[in-house]
């Protein structure tokens, strides 16, 4: 899992070795079903406002991405 796509991409590229490396790599918003506005972007350099807009959101991915983890071990 990822925060940005082109982190996704790096990997990809960089690990292209692994079998099903496309099939078991994501954003992190990709992986909980999101379409659009795949990228979280990194809070670094933001004001404490925006760091923390951005916190919560990952915050809410991690925890919404850790329900389907669970999901999915449940099922196997």
């Amino acid at each position: 899992l990822t925060m940005e796509s082109t982190h996704s991409l790096d990997i990809k590229r960089d690990f292209n070795n692994i079998r099903d490396i496309e099939k078991k790599t994501f954003t992190l918003r990709e992986f909980n079903g999101e379409a659009q506005n795949i990228d979280i972007i990194d809070p670094y350099y933001t004001s404490d406002e925006t760091y923390r807009k951005i916190m919560k959101i990952i915050d809410n991915q991690v925890k919404q991405a850790l329900k389907k983890i669970i999901q999915i071990n449940n099922s196997i």
